[in-house]
């Protein structure tokens, strides 16, 4: 049985007696490993394909590379015609947020505000061209992490960051409140548009951490937005997966009601032990990661719903 059907059929929540390890498209782009000589052996891959088109009638987004201490810097600028955001990154790691006052929330929603957005299979097509039979291709919502999570996720993993956006959540900043409410409006708007993607299988690369988010968060901000899009999949043939960051026993409930078909959880012993009863084993269909970055385990059909 070929790679790829043995990733669907884990997915489609079959047993699956010989587990799939598949890396993620990311690594293999980024990290100098012989990767034809493991997909030789029997690694599998997944791609990641974003399955929209964007157009930002409000705002100008302007990126710049210099070189700092020997290493890439690139600065990113958000300019429209209520203000101006920046952010810059050395390597791969973000040095500034887009965010630094409550007034700049009213500038990001402003510049997201009428964005258009055409569904496109361009990159899906192609990534499923040059997988074959040796893995899949999971869709996701924009060419940037900004567009491929929900609102709540976004704003604080990519543009507030998590000090300035747990303080002024916890003050209520309407700001804040009338950006998430923006955006959560426009991740619906792009689930119904991707209803005419070929991709079944959705993510929203969530890097969700139970830890610094807590329960009760959870519970007021993102369980109603997963039901709202829930409700616009209704009918359709795509699947919704999640990225989480592990450590989920404290929501498994939640997550288990809310119908997920995949999970990545990068959760480690205890509670990634089988004879708990772990979020993973909840969920209708199980997509579970090891600790190795980037490497996945994927194994279907958990027992219990």
């Amino acid at each position: 049985m070929s790679i790829r059907r043995r990733i669907l059929r884990a997915l489609a929540g079959e047993p699956v007696k010989q587990p799939v390890f598949a890396v993620y498209d990311w690594f293999v782009r980024n990290r100098p490993i012989d990767w034809p000589s493991l997909f030789e052996q029997g690694l599998g891959q997944i791609n990641h394909a974003c399955l929209l088109d964007y157009h930002y009638p409000q705002v100008e987004i302007v990126e710049t590379q210099s070189r700092q201490n020997g290493e890439l810097r690139r600065d990113v600028r958000w300019i429209t015609d209520r203000g101006e955001l920046h952010e810059w990154y050395l390597g791969e790691w973000r040095q500034e947020y887009l965010i630094k006052s409550v007034e700049d929330y009213q500038i990001l929603a402003h510049a997201l505000a009428n964005t258009s957005f055409n569904a496109t299979d361009e990159a899906f097509a192609a990534s499923e061209e040059e997988l074959g039979d040796r893995g899949i291709t999971i869709g996701h919502l924009g060419h940037m992490s900004l567009e491929n999570r929900n609102a709540f996720q976004s704003i604080q993993l990519d543009a507030a960051g998590l000090e300035r956006f747990s303080i002024d959540l916890a003050m209520g900043a309407p700001e804040l409140l009338e950006l998430i409410e923006l955006m959560n409006e426009r991740t619906l708007q792009k689930f119904h548009c991707v209803l005419e993607s070929r991709a079944k299988q959705l993510k929203l690369w969530e890097n969700l951490s139970i830890e610094t988010m807590g329960p009760d968060v959870y519970r007021t901000h993102l369980v109603p937005i997963y039901g709202r899009i829930f409700e616009a999949l209704e009918g359709s043939d795509k699947r919704l997966q999640v990225h989480y960051d592990g450590k989920l026993q404290v929501i498994g409930g939640e997550i288990g009601n809310l119908g997920f078909d995949g999970l990545d959880s990068l959760t480690g012993p205890p509670e990634r032990s089988p004879r708990r009863r772990s979020p993973c084993t909840l969920a209708g269909y199980v997509l579970l990661a090891s600790s190795q970055p980037g490497l996945v385990r994927l194994a279907g059909g958990g027992a219990e719903r």
